[in-house]
């Protein structure tokens, strides 16, 4: 019974962590200048997978996206980019059939 309530607290501890290292752009814009926002939003645009990521951590910082692709034999893509302090880059990778799912994030 310890075991599953130390897991639990722990995951639940890492959701929460993870829930407030991301933030949307509204919110970015509220706090404002606060060096430790950045946030990447992803979207499905057709056969293509792109994301938009704003960079403010305080030093520039390399973004990263994967699109997976529906199909097994169109290869999944991933790419990076170096995004300055305080602007924004698009990335895109595009499927020959459908895209499945697109995720985006910083190394």
């Amino acid at each position: 019974m310890r075991t599953r309530t130390r897991i639990a607290s722990a995951l639940g501890a890492s959701a929460l962590m993870i829930g407030a290292l991301s933030v949307s752009p509204a919110q970015a814009t509220e706090q404002g200048g606060t060096g430790t926002q950045a946030y990447c939003q992803t979207w499905i645009d057709g056969a293509w997978g792109k994301a938009s990521c704003y960079n403010n951590f305080g030093y520039d910082r390399t973004a990263w996206i994967l699109v997976t692709c529906v199909d097994f034999w169109d290869p999944d893509v991933r790419d990076t980019a170096v995004v300055q302090n305080g602007s924004t880059a698009t990335l895109t990778g595009n499927c020959w059939g459908a895209v499945q799912k697109v995720e985006a994030g910083w190394e």
